[in-house]
């Protein structure tokens, strides 16, 4: 079972003489590179005279060169997927990739789209009524790009608005994937009880690696504040948003999250870190410029001059009126 590809000198070569294929000018009969598969290759090279009777060289150790060698393309990344083919030479060890060695968060997928069922993006969407003959409360939360047979979480949480203060509901779906796409919905009961307020709603999806490989991998969050019966002006700086921590990549995760026991970050700087000697090596920077270990956030303890460390003060009214209070 061989295949053979033929190609002949364009021009006679003089003696001493060299000649150098030019992939791009060779045209369909030469094959190279990542058009090759793995395997022995041969090379036979045969020299025949410039004259009318193509005879061979009289000596005929000039006339034929013959070389072998093996054929194999590395897999850098271990992902399956030959570095030959493979668009995305850096994949993270254990991400499912498609037939050129992407993952889907390479790809730029999947999303987590959260958002006031039948919501067209105006802001005056987000201010939802309890009265069901107005609407009523329901959000739709949908994940897409997603990859089959990946395992994913997406969960969320309302917060009264004071720096996620108070947890006030809280859910989650996991599932295995067998589409690109899902849906789900948090239903008008979850809103009853909550009853007329200003709040924060916080989703975020994850994926999960193999056990001991490192658990569940947050993908991306959204959040953003809604009301209940309410305006918006009505509440206390709904443009500011609830306090945040940036991770080292620039992702912002709530404050809430910071020295949980778990690392939402990617780079885990939401959770204590340490040096190969054992040292810390993380920490937030507090309102008078003095430094906070990440183990001293929210332990119940004002480490920050201003309590800054600890999400802000409570017991405030949260409203820019006190007839919501």
């Amino acid at each position: 079972d061989r295949s053979f590809n033929f190609y002949e000198l364009t021009s006679a070569l003089g003696k001493g003489e060299e000649f150098t294929v030019d992939p791009s000018v060779a045209g369909a009969d030469w094959i190279y590179g990542s058009n090759l598969e793995d395997g022995t290759y041969h090379i036979d090279i045969m020299v025949w005279r410039d004259d009318d009777s193509q005879v061979p060289d009289e000596n005929p150790m000039n006339n034929i060169w013959f070389e072998s060698f093996e054929l194999v393309y590395g897999d850098a990344d271990d992902d399956g997927i030959t570095d030959d083919m493979d668009n995305c030479s850096d994949t993270p060890d254990g991400e499912e990739v498609d037939d050129y060695g992407c993952s889907s968060y390479q790809n730029g997928g999947p999303y987590l789209n959260a958002f006031p069922t039948g919501s067209g993006g105006d802001i005056e969407d987000y201010e939802m009524s309890l009265d069901v003959n107005e609407g009523g409360a329901n959000i739709t939360v949908e994940a897409t790009e997603l990859v089959n047979g990946i395992y994913y979480k997406i969960d969320w949480y309302i917060y009264e608005p004071d720096t996620y203060g108070d947890l006030v509901a809280e859910g989650e779906w996991s599932f295995n994937a067998t589409s690109n796409y899902v849906e789900y919905s948090i239903e008008q009961e979850v809103f009853n009880e909550l009853g007329t307020g200003c709040y924060q709603f916080i989703g975020r999806l994850a994926w999960y690696d193999e056990p001991g490989a490192g658990g569940w991998h947050m993908i991306e969050g959204e959040d953003w504040p809604f009301t209940l019966d309410m305006p918006f002006s009505a509440c206390e700086g709904p443009d500011e948003g609830p306090m945040t921590f940036v991770c080292g990549d620039g992702v912002e995760v709530p404050f809430l999250w910071v020295n949980d026991g778990e690392e939402d970050c990617a780079d885990g700087s939401d959770e204590q870190q340490y040096d190969e000697f054992g040292d810390r090596i993380n920490w937030i920077d507090c309102h008078d410029g003095s430094e906070v270990w990440i183990e001293q956030v929210n332990n119940g303890l004002d480490d920050c001059p201003d309590g800054e460390d600890e999400g802000g003060e409570e017991g405030e009214c949260p409203f820019s009126s006190e007839d919501y209070c």
